[in-house]
């Protein structure tokens, strides 16, 4: 996350563009910062960027956040922003009902080597789409 390029999204070296608004910046921080007092740990990112070229945008940096629960704001909210937790989970049947234990679904992501836990699981994820190694690829 601390490696991604924040910039104007027309620039060929950018790898990620600005948060649509304002208000949409401070929903994303908002939420950032009720990890920590809940027990979270912010492992990187969590606050507006200051890069050459972000001042004037609305600009958040790629946030990690560590040791989540699944009871946490940070979890249960969908941020809408550049920021993943991280939960852990005991096995595969715990890991779907972490990741169906929403009143969302729009999307979601499965990461695994194993093709066809990738399909198993995928199968099981009540979303809108489910992508394979991958988050948020779809066709123009």
């Amino acid at each position: 996350a601390k490696g991604i390029v924040l910039g104007d999204p027309m620039a060929a070296g950018t790898q990620m563009g600005p948060l649509v608004s304002e208000l949409q910046m401070r929903r994303v921080l908002s939420l950032v910062e009720t990890a920590a007092p809940q027990g979270a740990t912010l492992l990187c990112g969590g606050v507006r960027s200051s890069a050459a070229g972000c001042e004037a945008g609305w600009f958040v940096e790629p946030t990690v956040i560590g040791d989540v629960q699944p009871h946490f704001s940070c979890f249960q909210e969908e941020i809408f922003g550049p920021c993943v937790t991280l939960v852990g989970f005991a096995d595969e049947a715990h890991a779907l009902a972490l990741a169906n234990d929403s009143r969302f679904g729009l999307g979601a992501a499965v990461w695994t080597r194993d093709v066809a836990r990738a399909h198993r699981v995928a199968q099981g994820v009540r979303a809108g789409i489910v992508w394979v190694n991958a988050h948020h690829r779809n066709d123009p």
